[in-house]
């Protein structure tokens, strides 16, 4: 049996996705690893491996979040969901 089953936060920031500072950001997956990918000229990637099996499901949270004592505006969370195999 397949399950989806949700996972930990791949990207926390301070700044909106949507603004500015993030307009150079892209927040991709593959297989079971999460990624943030800056574009030039920082040209860098973030790597997200805590998924023990292929992610399925990446959402951008758009309301303001409260989370282990701070609060996050909109568009700065994203939440990934992995393949769970039961048998």
């Amino acid at each position: 049996m397949l399950h989806h089953r949700s996972t930990l936060l791949l990207h926390r920031s301070s700044v909106p996705i949507s603004s500015p500072v993030h307009a150079a950001l892209q927040v991709y997956f593959t297989a079971g690893v999460g990624v943030v990918y800056s574009r030039p000229p920082a040209n860098t990637q973030t790597f997200f491996l805590g998924h023990t099996d292929d992610i399925l499901s990446l959402a951008l949270c758009p309301a303001p979040v409260k989370f282990d004592g701070q609060t996050y505006p909109g568009r700065t969370l994203v939440a990934t969901g992995q393949v769970h195999i039961t048998l």
